[in-house]
């Protein structure tokens, strides 16, 4: 088994690095559609919004994810 199964906070931790990889502007301009809609229309607006039709609704997910995470964390409910 994968070290994620035994431990979620490696998991997690893996997660926030995969979606740290993406820009900046597309980060801050996910988390602030975060809640709004659905990955696919949050990745639609992002792309709109910085003329960026590269952006993947995978991207988006791990941004939304790693997001939700630190939030999680911050909170102690890891």
């Amino acid at each position: 088994m994968s070290p994620e199964w035994h431990c979620p906070d490696l998991a997690a931790h893996d997660l926030i690095l995969r979606a740290c990889r993406e820009p900046a502007m597309v980060q801050q301009s996910v988390i602030r559609r975060a809640g709004t809609a659905d990955t696919l229309t949050i990745r639609d607006q992002v792309r709109q919004a910085l003329d960026d039709h590269t952006i993947t609704e995978a991207a988006v997910d791990r941004i939304l994810s790693a997001h939700r995470e630190v939030q999680r964390e911050r909170r102690g409910v890891a």
